[in-house]
């Protein structure tokens, strides 16, 4: 796991929510060289990486599980 600046690259879903003051956070699946294809020619499914998708899956749904145990 690591991070990516995706600010360079182009917006993400969560910036709607950071613009009126709602907390957000982005977890992708992507590199920074895939993020950098986003909106091009090269911007094909076939370029995500299933397994890291798959355990981003699994990062979130625990993520998930612990907010909804903390924040109740």
């Amino acid at each position: 796991m690591s991070g990516v600046n995706i600010n360079k690259v182009g917006t993400t879903d969560s910036a709607s929510f950071a613009k009126v003051g709602i907390p957000a956070i982005t977890i992708h699946a992507a590199n920074q060289e895939f993020l950098k294809q986003i909106h091009s020619s090269r911007d094909q499914l076939k370029l995500i990486d299933s397994k890291q998708y798959h355990e981003t899956y699994q990062l979130v749904c625990g993520y998930l599980a612990y907010l909804d145990f903390v924040l109740k």
